[in-house]
């Protein structure tokens, strides 16, 4: 089966989705994607909502609109990429040792990529991308209309790493730490060695991961664009609670709201039935 190339006068047929994307042009927007999805869903009823975007006539109604002005038109284009992630897991002896320390002692990091336990997500991660190397940016808060005219590109290579946590607690590094100035060195060497990619392998994802990976970032927030905002007006309050009550002194120390989690956590584990 040839590999599908995708551009803006694309019609979607059932018998591409699960054709590999071997390519998109230059000119193909998040508007194209938008609209040839809504095609789709008007001959074939209930296909966007497999896609993730169920009301997809609202998100192209707002895709549709006239820009929204602004001084800073950081983004670039908008990209899928891969995303290899290990699981995540306790450190036993750090979680004790935080529940035991101080008051006003750091605490240490009690969590830890677990070896030998990951992979890559079904769905691609989907962002947008600023004009300074390595500037990305989350979108799911961003209105349709705002990113509808930015060229999709695709990133089909996946980095494999070793788990950055427990590169960090390896004993070389460990021990090198502890020389100062002296270990500096091999502290940096070693530090490159743990963010070199094992390998890195092509994945080309199918029409249909390509669509719903866009769709599931785009609807992250909820099914619906009146959710997105419902999200953004409660960020914004919240981030306005958070400013006044750092000038009254009110906020608590991410320290001792994590001692609380602790606790409650020791209550569940020692809570008889």
């Amino acid at each position: 089966m040839d590999d599908l190339e995708l551009s803006p006068s694309y019609e979607l047929d059932l018998r591409d989705l699960p054709r590999l994307v071997g390519g998109v042009s230059d000119d193909f927007t998040l508007l194209d994607l938008v609209r040839i999805a809504r095609a789709a869903e008007a001959a074939h009823p209930g296909l966007a909502a497999a896609f993730c975007m169920p009301h997809i006539d609202a998100f192209y109604e707002e895709a549709t609109r006239d820009r929204t002005p602004s001084d800073d038109d950081c983004l670039t284009h908008l990209e899928l990429y891969w995303s290899f992630d290990y699981d995540i897991e306790d450190i036993p002896e750090a979680r004790r040792r935080n529940r035991r320390r101080p008051k006003g002692r750091k605490r240490e990091t009690d969590v830890r990529e677990a070896p030998g336990r990951g992979g890559v997500c079904s769905l691609m991660c989907f962002h947008g991308v600023g004009r300074e190397p390595g500037d990305t940016y989350a979108i799911w808060l961003t209105p349709l209309n705002d990113l509808a005219r930015l060229p999709v590109r695709v990133n089909a290579l996946c980095a494999i790493h070793r788990p950055s946590l427990a590169a960090i607690r390896h004993p070389v590094r460990r021990a090198a730490s502890r020389l100062g100035r002296i270990g500096a060195p091999l502290l940096r060497w070693w530090d490159r060695r743990a963010g070199k990619p094992i390998m890195t392998i092509e994945m080309r994802p199918t029409l249909h991961t390509f669509i719903s990976s866009v769709f599931w970032e785009l609807t992250f927030a909820g099914p619906h664009p009146s959710d997105r905002e419902a999200q953004s007006k409660m960020l914004d309050e919240a981030c306005e609670g958070a400013k006044l009550a750092s000038r009254r002194g009110e906020l608590i120390p991410m320290d001792d709201m994590l001692d609380e989690f602790d606790a409650d956590d020791m209550l569940d584990q020692t809570a008889k039935p």
